[in-house]
């Protein structure tokens, strides 16, 4: 690697182009693997207790999202966020858990427990897989790195990183 010019100049671009498109790029790249993953494991079907409450097969699974934390990120910390939305599927944490069925009412006002119902943890072993998620997240980082580097030799603008 050559430089021609402004030492100080380029290092302030290398700095800059790793705080505002390496990183969060990188960041981006693991979570979508994690996200991936959550859905892959979330259960698509409905246990018979719950159909009463208006749930629908793959109503979890489409509820999985992946946000980017602007309030706990920094110059130097991306953090994306992965988890289902609570609103649209209420039942997740229960899915995630595990619930007692429960039927009726005694005369004392308690609910009857009938069985116990396991849960399927989709976003825990999503979240035993960050090994791959941080290969695939520092993978990414190398390509934009290798972009960031060609960008200022040449001078040209690096281009916009299409999965933001």
């Amino acid at each position: 690697m050559s430089l021609d010019g402004d030492l100080v100049g380029y290092l302030d671009g290398l700095n800059r182009g790793i705080q505002e498109q390496v990183l969060r790029s990188a960041a981006h790249a693991g979570a979508k693997f994690l996200q991936d993953v959550a859905q892959a494991n979330a259960p698509v079907y409905v246990p018979k207790g719950l159909t009463k409450r208006r749930i629908k097969p793959g109503q979890l699974r489409d509820s999985i999202y992946r946000v980017f934390s602007e309030s706990q990120s920094s110059g130097t910390f991306k953090l994306y966020e992965v988890s289902w939305n609570h609103t649209k599927a209420p039942h997740g944490y229960w899915m995630e858990n595990g619930f007692w069925l429960t039927k009726g009412k005694r005369r004392s006002g308690q609910q009857v427990k009938v069985r116990w119902v396991p849960g399927k943890a989709f976003i825990r072993r999503a979240g035993d897989r960050s090994d791959e998620a941080l290969r695939i997240a520092t993978q990414r980082a190398d390509e934009r790195m290798h972009e960031l580097v060609q960008s200022l030799q040449t001078g040209a603008s690096m281009k916009k990183d299409v999965d933001l």
